[in-house]
């Protein structure tokens, strides 16, 4: 029999696959009934229509009423099932978002998802009830890449945007080869992963064309407003990662500093906590005095070892580039914040 132009057996096997997950109690919310659907949806798109090109493609809504309708005991939604879609919508669009950024050796390079209706992204998704949001980007960035960040994600190396209801959180990951070869384990939802050059990248503020003519900047608007912090991200974090200093913190010959009359003297790296406090201006929060403005380099005295001579803030050959959605007061260790008003005025 035909349920819809859907084989009931074929239904009934998507349906069924995932409905008796659910307990007795679970039965009766239609949001965790809703959620269960919504996967026996996605079985049916890739176990049976990709095989079999003469059964419908339905949408989600209208799969959910057809299984509301065909499961006895999923027949009490069917009469407010409207008021229980838009409720289920809007809770499942509160539920925050994790990912990942990937980013090559050289931290030149990003990693763009580009899904079927050619918009482009970060691998990334829903987080799942006792999950932490670095266990779903860890599941995410697997399923959507069949790559394992696992051992190189670090917890508190970040950006993180809220918006009114909306929260995603994503994790920056360096140091991923791009001789990678990368293999999606969900179907219809990944068309190709592409190593794009990160300065190429529009951002939400600044220039909203991209350098890739292939693509129209309409297409990014999933990243965009991640993209001025990651670069932000990057500049900070060039010199210790890759311990060289990133190409546009090269200083011009009359604003070097003049030679240091010690006959030896080394770098000493002041830790990237330190780094921020001095490159917005702020104090060390373990010193008081005014001394106490720790530039991001600082030489250390080779005649004891132990007497650190800080050069002054103003010649600080640590890269200092502004993005107007960066928020340096929401700074934490190694995340950055974005101010959500990029999403609401910047495009």
């Amino acid at each position: 029999m035909l349920i819809n132009g859907i084989p009931d057996t074929i239904l009934d096997d998507s349906l069924m696959r995932f409905l008796l997950e659910l307990d007795s109690e679970e039965m009766k919310d239609f949001v965790r009934v809703f959620f269960k659907i919504e996967e026996a949806h996605w079985f049916y798109l890739d176990h049976y229509c990709d095989n079999n090109p003469l059964l419908p493609r339905v949408g989600t809504r209208e799969f959910c009423e057809i299984a509301c309708r065909h499961v006895p005991f999923l027949h009490k939604f069917v009469e407010y099932l409207d008021d229980h879609w838009k409720a289920w919508k809007q809770y499942k669009a509160n539920i925050p978002t994790a990912g990942a950024i990937l980013l090559d050796e050289t931290l030149d390079y990003v990693l763009v998802l580009e899904n079927f209706n050619r918009r482009f992204g970060f691998p990334k998704g829903k987080k799942n009830n006792n999950e932490t949001m670095q266990e779903c980007a860890v599941r995410e960035v697997l399923e959507e890449t069949g790559y394992d960040i696992s051992d190189k994600i670090t917890p508190d190396e970040y950006l993180e945007l809220s918006c009114d209801d909306m929260f995603v959180q994503l994790f920056i990951v360096h140091g991923v080869s791009k001789d990678t070869a990368f293999s999606p384990m969900t179907r219809g939802e990944v068309k190709a992963l592409e190593w794009m050059p990160v300065k190429d990248l529009p951002g939400a503020t600044g220039p909203q064309t991209t350098a890739n003519s292939k693509y129209k900047a309409q297409a990014y608007f999933m990243i965009r407003p991640f993209i001025n912090p990651l670069k932000r991200w990057i500049e900070m974090n060039r010199r210790v990662i890759l311990g060289t200093p990133s190409p546009s913190s090269q200083e011009s010959p009359q604003h070097q500093a003049a030679p240091s009359s010690t006959a030896s003297r080394k770098i000493l790296e002041v830790p990237l906590s330190v780094q921020k406090h001095a490159a917005f201006g702020q104090k060390s929060p373990r010193h008081s005095g005014p001394e106490s403005m720790i530039p991001p380099t600082a030489e250390l005295d080779d005649a004891d070892g132990t007497v650190p001579v800080y050069t002054s803030p103003s010649k600080m050959r640590y890269p200092f580039i502004e993005f107007e959605d960066f928020v340096p007061q929401a700074w934490k260790p190694g995340s950055i914040k974005i101010d959500p008003s990029v999403l609401r005025n910047g495009y």
